[in-house]
């Protein structure tokens, strides 16, 4: 870690702040992903005889699993350009390799073999365009994962952006002519001093039914349904995408029992410009969160952001808060508060459920530095680094310390294209009150690409995954789960040697 920096600043104090390639070393990065192989490691670390915030116990378990672990990772494509790829992972502990993990992407299949969950050489497979976590993880319902959706919409290409951009106008239209229903106007001060303040309070039940009347011009719009099959997977497209399942989304939005209404809140200098903008959503029965509410501030000597809710515990609502405001142009400072229940520890009557109290202020700061190059090295280099301050509050409850999270990253590479970019990174979570440390640090660089293994040069055939009878992918899952248990126990072992 100290040799990192010290080199760090050893360079800053001779380069000169000049681009010479024409491109950024990230986009130098992206581009040689397409076309090349990227090898790297991670090795952690934990020191110290405790950490604020876990008992003896807790700690030492965290040590034994950190300290010696290196993961080993490498990943290659077929061809230029290509889809297919290959990657490896491989955990050590003490220098000894205690589990691998590998993957291989061939032809819109993705097959992966690991002995954290069977013998090593046992593999499986699904289409890629399957909803892998609802496959492995929530097999009894039929609706793939919606961050899936959003992740891939938000992933798109900016040509399709646009493209649905411009699919959409008619839905945000509609939606502001609807809103206005329920807009309540205020103009507060003159000239250039005025402020105009909206405020929206929308029943939960009227948001349901303009739901249910968007969704009819949805399913007809095959335009706009169309350009979501282009990024959407076949299984997303038949859950959502199908005029067919509009029925039983309106049987849904029927069922939820929601109390509340959504609140939007938004204030205008006289220039038009937004200086406040809130929404609070109120969330349905039997849900884990109540209420939430996201407010971002872009206003002179205000811009940040704040998060405002609460989650249902087993007798009450516990609130929680995040604020945070920039004090100077690389600095942001805030607090975090969290009610939580706490265990019991008795058979004591009491009226109301004993509560505690996460209270901590935030300090964040960052440095990203301008892309330098040092002609005496023909070497290209930018940094970045960041520090998360916590520091509790006396009201504070849950007995953690003042912790700091640190990170340091740089970027390096000779200036023809065809060099290796080079990447290394330190996260360290300090203790300020014991001194103990966990602590990451990682070291990777684009290569040249490899051979990567093919599907039919397998010794067994893969498992499907994707049209298996769902009591044998139970039965898997059961299979899975033990063999889990049983590595990480023997992984522990290992560490204790």
């Amino acid at each position: 870690m100290l040799s990192i920096l010290f080199c760090l600043v050893l360079l800053a104090g001779e380069a000169h702040a000049v681009t010479i390639t024409g491109y950024t070393l990230e986009e130098k990065f992206r581009n040689q992903m397409v076309s090349s192989g990227f090898r790297g490691s991670i090795s952690f670390t934990a020191d110290g005889d405790s950490f604020s915030g876990l008992n003896d116990a807790g700690w030492k378990t965290v040590a034994s699993i950190l300290e010696g672990t290196v993961l080993e990772f490498s990943s290659t494509i077929r061809s230029v350009y290509s889809k297919d790829r290959e990657t490896a992972v491989d955990i050590l502990r003490n220098g000894e390799t205690i589990g691998s993990f590998r993957t291989v992407l061939e032809n819109g299949m993705i097959a992966f073999s690991t002995d954290l969950l069977n013998e090593y050489g046992m593999w499986y497979e699904f289409s890629e365009e399957t909803d892998a976590l609802s496959l492995i993880l929530r097999p009894e319902s039929g609706w793939p994962d919606m961050p899936g959706v959003l992740f891939r919409i938000s992933n798109a290409s900016k040509d399709w952006k646009e493209r649905a951009e411009r699919a959409a106008s008619p839905y945000l239209t509609k939606l502001a002519i609807w809103l206005q229903n329920y807009q309540e106007i205020t103009v507060e001060g003159t000239g250039s001093e005025s402020r105009l303040h909206m405020h929206c309070e929308i029943p939960s039940q009227d948001v349901i039914t303009q739901m249910k009347q968007m969704m009819v011009d949805f399913y007809l719009d095959g335009e706009l349904l169309s350009l979501l099959g282009e990024v959407l997977t076949a299984q997303e497209s038949a859950a959502y995408l199908m005029p067919a399942v509009r029925t039983e989304l309106n049987a849904m939005l029927d069922r939820l029992e929601i109390n509340g209404s959504v609140q939007i809140d938004r204030t205008y200098d006289a220039n038009g410009n937004i200086l406040t903008d809130r929404i609070s959503l109120p969330f349905a029965e039997g849900r884990r969160m109540s209420y939430l509410a996201v407010t971002l501030m872009s206003s002179a000597g205000e811009e940040g952001f704040s998060v405002n809710g609460a989650w249902r515990g087993n007798e009450e609502d516990y609130e929680f808060s995040l604020e945070m405001l920039k004090s100077d142009e690389n600095t942001y400072t805030g607090t975090v508060t969290a009610a939580y229940p706490q265990e019991e520890d008795g058979f004591d009557v009491r009226s109301e459920e004993r509560g505690g109290l996460l209270a901590a202020d935030l300090v964040y700061s960052f440095e990203k530095d301008e892309e330098t190059y040092l002609a005496s090295q023909d070497l290209c280099e930018k940094s970045t680094k960041a520090v998360l301050l916590i520091r509790p509050r006396e009201e504070d409850t849950s007995g953690i310390g003042t912790v700091s999270a640190s990170f340091v990253m740089s970027m390096q590479s000779k200036s023809r294209k065809t060099a290796a970019t080079k990447i290394s990174a330190a996260l360290t979570l300090a203790d300020q009150d014991t001194g103990s440390t966990i602590g990451a640090e990682m070291t990777a660089s684009t290569a040249e690409r490899w051979q990567p293994i093919s599907l039919s040069d397998l010794e067994k055939t893969p498992m499907r995954l994707d049209t298996v009878d769902r009591q044998v992918l139970d039965t898997v899952k059961q299979q899975w789960l033990k063999r889990l248990t049983q590595w990480f126990g023997q992984s522990l072992a290992v560490g204790q040697r």
